[in-house]
């Protein structure tokens, strides 16, 4: 110990008298005069500057040895901030020491350039003790640019101490037997190192020592070969540092100031290998004291974490993929506990369920989100789930927050930690309303079409039949009466008679023929356009017994193509065989409007009207006109109640589009037009 260190050890011990000096003095308050005048006379005869200062700045009391070595008045002192008597460029570090005190810290050995009353600096060293709880700090500070002489004055000590040792040469056999004693400690302490050494050169971290400059002075051999080095020789004496770059050189620095501050330090460094490569370690470095309590080494373990590094980019990168994985399904994923809790969701979640962040969705679960009704559902798929570890395709029907339905399915796996047990399910979930609505409705599509099929197959043997039962009939009965006029040349009168039957044979074959036609496509639709082909049409049915018809009609157009004239004739036909047979009305109204590029057809009862649930699936005339509007891009709506009579909407395109997919029982508002009336009757005088 030199004497700067038992100068400090006094100075604090001269503190620490000074402190219970004035504690007492503080206590006493029946002597307060006396103490105080006692204190001021303690500090004014201490041969160091001791202060009381304020953490805002100020001193609070100085004695007089401040104006002894530096010169200032004590009302300069007192009245003056303590940073205005430093040099500016040691002010940073003085706030530095100040934020240290005020947290309670003790501050020693802390030197600043100080100007005196004269102008010039003097170095001061301080030791500084805080009260943080009264807002005040106790300093004791020296002069140190006498250090010389007190190193002169030491070194007169150490030659006087020398020459002691000279006198003193019959002490030397104690000395000797205190030898042989270090001796038998050494060997000990010997055998003690050599386990140590045992266990280093074993471990599979690095190990090293260095002094308090960082001079090298052990490493195993797996340190050794970090440094680039097989022997230990050739690193004993090198600083640490000389192993780095610069940059890391001052963390390096850094730590080994943290380590005599605080007596460990842990952190992450890149070590530079003997090629220059930078690997990622883990260093741990501790303060190693000697019994005298003093600092003597430094210690440090290394841990090379290149394959950790590794491990962890590897997991970074296979949790981004899977993290761009889940954002950019098309399904909502979902991670829950084996209890169905929510304790994941991906954005597309948000869409599923209704809510606004992801965060929302955690903690609750999952049954929260599907029907009542399928609650048994999913505990038991659940059940399923756990046992068989993955379940795919399940259909449930799903609750949006707001109360929203949808069709949803789900598929789920079991996740399993790093020993197999299950910890947690993986759920994909998709909204499949749209899928079943296209199926239910490529079913309905099917059934319509194979009706169809059906009727063209039934439309064909009818007419096979009434060519055979009438056409065939007739004309065969003609084709006889030719031949038996054929036969009766020889009597004129009887081959007159076998003409005329023939002839009228021939015109009941024509009527049939023109019969045959008009049902397939009417002669009139080709000849006067739609609107008479409606009017005739409502003319038979008159005519054939069934309701009075009221028929109005409001278009631009003088014709439409043939294929949409004859859908339109085909719809108000079916519609108006419909409400004759069905209906149970005495009378019906049938409207053709234009509107703008669509026109549009409505067929209106007053008789009993239907259950279209239960109807409008088996009846293949409502399915028909559906498709015939479908297929020419328009739409068709029925409106009907039990007892409410019946209206039927068609809205065609005047130019026929491709088939719409949107649904075709949507109905739509119907505006009956107000000019162009007509009735029944006046269609039929028009129309033939």
């Amino acid at each position: 110990m030199d004497d700067r260190d038992r100068s400090k050890d006094q100075l604090i011990a001269e503190l620490g008298e000074i402190r219970r000096r004035v504690s007492a003095l503080e206590d006493s308050l029946a002597d307060r005069d006396q103490a105080a005048e006692e204190l001021c006379r303690v500090l004014d005869a201490a041969p160091v500057l001791v202060l009381v200062g304020g953490m805002d700045g100020y001193y609070k009391r100085v004695n007089a040895a401040f104006e002894r070595v530096l010169g200032h008045p004590e009302h300069l002192s007192l009245s003056t901030p303590a940073f205005e008597f430093m040099h500016p460029d040691d002010r940073a570090t003085a706030q530095a020491h100040l934020d240290r005190l005020a947290a309670g810290e003790l501050v020693s050995d802390f030197e600043v350039r100080t100007i005196c009353h004269d102008g010039t600096y003097k170095w001061l060293s301080w030791t500084v003790v805080p009260l943080p709880e009264k807002g005040i700090v106790y300093a004791v500070g020296y002069d140190v640019t006498e250090r010389k002489q007190a190193e002169d004055a030491l070194r007169r000590v150490r030659e006087e101490l020398e020459q002691r040792v000279a006198d003193r040469t019959a002490e030397l056999s104690k000395l000797n037997e205190r030898l042989r004693r270090e001796i038998d400690e050494r060997r000990q302490t010997e055998e003690q190192l050599a386990i140590f050494r045992r266990f280093a050169e074993a471990s599979v971290q690095g190990l090293g020592m260095c002094d308090l400059q960082g001079h090298i002075t052990y490493m195993n051999p797996v340190l050794c070969r970090l440094y680039g080095e097989e022997k230990l020789d050739n690193l004993l004496g090198k600083t640490v540092f000389s192993f780095y770059p610069e940059e890391i050189q001052r963390e390096l620095r850094q730590a080994v100031e943290t380590i005599l501050q605080q007596g460990q330090w842990v952190g992450e460094i890149s070590h530079r290998m003997a090629d220059g490569t930078l690997i990622p370690t883990i260093q741990s470095g501790f303060l190693i004291r000697g019994e005298d309590g003093r600092p003597q080494c430094l210690a440090v373990v290394v841990t090379d974490v290149s394959e950790i590094k590794k491990t962890q980019e590897a997991l970074q990168n296979s949790e981004e993929r899977h993290r761009t994985l889940v954002e950019t399904s098309p399904d909502a994923v979902f991670m829950s506990d084996l209890e169905g809790r929510i304790i994941f969701a991906s954005e597309r979640a948000l869409q599923l369920s209704g809510v606004n962040r992801v965060e929302e969705l955690y903690g609750k679960n999952a049954l929260e989100f599907i029907a009542p009704e399928d609650h048994e559902k999913l505990r038991a798929n659940l059940k399923r789930v756990r046992e068989l570890g993955v379940l795919r395709g399940v259909e449930f029907e799903m609750v949006r927050t707001d109360g929203t339905r949808f069709s949803g399915e789900l598929s789920a796996a079991v996740v399993h930690d790093v020993s197999g047990k299950p910890m947690a399910l993986t759920t994909l979930a998709r909204d499949v309303t749209e899928r079943k609505e296209t199926q239910e409705r490529l079913a309905r599509e099917h059934r319509v079409l194979r009706q169809v099929l059906q009727a063209q197959d039934q439309e064909r043997r009818l007419i096979a039949y009434e060519i055979h039962d009438g056409l065939a009939q007739h004309l065969t009965a003609a084709m006889m009466q030719f031949q038996s006029c054929e036969l009766a040349e020889r009597d004129s009168q009887e081959a007159s008679e076998c003409c005329k039957g023939g002839l009228r044979m021939l015109e009941r074959s024509l009527s049939e023929a023109r019969r045959l036609i008009s049902g397939l496509r009417p002669p009139i639709l080709d000849e006067s356009g739609i609107v008479a082909a409606i009017g005739h049409l409502i003319h038979d049915v008159t005519a054939q017994g069934g309701p009075e018809v009221e028929f109005h009609s409001n278009v631009k157009f003088d014709r439409l193509e043939p294929l949409v004239e004859n859908a339109i004739f085909r719809i108000v036909q079916e519609s108006l065989t419909n409400a004759h047979r069905h209906s149970r009305t005495d009378r019906v109204t049938v409207e053709l409007l234009q509107k703008g590029d669509c026109v549009e057809i409505a067929v209106a009862d007053r008789g009993i009207g239907f259950d279209p649930d239960h109807v409008a699936e088996r009846c293949f005339g409502l399915a028909g006109i559906r498709e015939r509007a479908r297929v020419l891009g328009g739409f068709a709506a029925i409106d009907t109640a039990l007892g409410q009579g019946t209206t039927i909407r068609v809205e065609l395109p005047i130019r026929v589009r491709e088939a719409s997919d949107r649904p075709n029982d949507r109905a739509r508002p119907f505006s009956p037009g107000s000019d162009n009336r007509s009735t029944a009757e006046g269609d039929r005088s028009s129309g033939g």
